[in-house]
């Protein structure tokens, strides 16, 4: 039996100086402590912090305003959400995350959310976690629904079911950050559908890597209310700068 372990540590150390770990903001090779992050990011990548709008979790400049601009000029059907980052702090981790097969983020981002927001997951009392689907042919040339393996991995951290399946995207829409607010709205009418039917939840937490205006979030709410569920709230790695 030690003979068995003195081989799986070798393992592990070859491993290591073959595959060194990377920080997975930066991507620069991490020392052998096990850090999260290199010293630098660590330093650098602040977690969201008030004050926040209370609909999206925005950062607000105005400590005094309730909501950011977005928020303010419309009603949502969500109820509410959070993000962990900034998105031009981690801006390049998450397209290596989403474009260049770095499926391994999941995890890290997955203990990262739960870290840090698991008092507020829990607060919610969700039924699931269910993840912004990808149109099926882009899944299948990407490989992954980096949302999917967000979902997954926070699932796992907080043992929370996760429904990938419960709604799916029936057509390939544009990306959203190369169109404008009213684009967005027509960009996804009709472009997502309920996947199972049957399913009766109280309370549906959304996931996705990036939230900007809601749109998406808010079409994905449209197909699942009030039929599926009650309540739907969003969970985001990274949200874009609120006003």
């Amino acid at each position: 039996m030690e003979k068995v372990r003195k081989c799986g540590r070798w393992l592990e150390t070859a491993a290591s100086l073959l595959y060194p770990a990377r920080c997975p903001v930066c991507d620069e090779v991490l020392g052998m402590g096990g850090q999260r992050m290199c010293p630098a990011c660590e330093r650098r990548v602040q977690y969201l912090s008030e004050p926040l709008c209370c609909r999206c979790g925005k950062k607000l400049s105005d400590p005094e305003a309730e909501f950011c601009g977005d928020c303010g000029r419309g009603r949502h059907l969500f109820t509410a959400g959070r993000a962990l980052y900034e998105y031009e702090d981690v801006a390049p981790a998450l397209y290596r995350f989403k474009y260049d097969g770095r499926r391994e983020y999941a995890r890290f981002f997955g203990r990262e959310l739960a870290g840090q927001l698991g008092g507020y997951i829990r607060s919610l009392e969700p039924d699931g976690l269910v993840p912004i689907p990808m149109y099926r042919g882009k899944q299948r040339r990407r490989g992954y629904n980096q949302a999917e393996l967000l979902a997954q991995a926070l699932g796992r951290e907080m043992n929370l079911p996760v429904y990938p399946d419960l709604v799916v995207r029936n057509r390939n829409t544009r990306p959203m950050k190369e169109i404008n607010s009213e684009e967005r709205l027509n960009n996804l009418k009709r472009a997502f559908n309920l996947g199972q039917n049957g399913v009766k939840l109280k309370t549906i937490i959304l996931i996705d890597d990036i939230y900007t205006t809601g749109s998406t979030v808010d079409q994905v709410s449209a197909v699942l209310l009030p039929d599926v569920c009650q309540r739907i709230f969003f969970v985001a790695l990274a949200i874009g700068a609120g006003v």
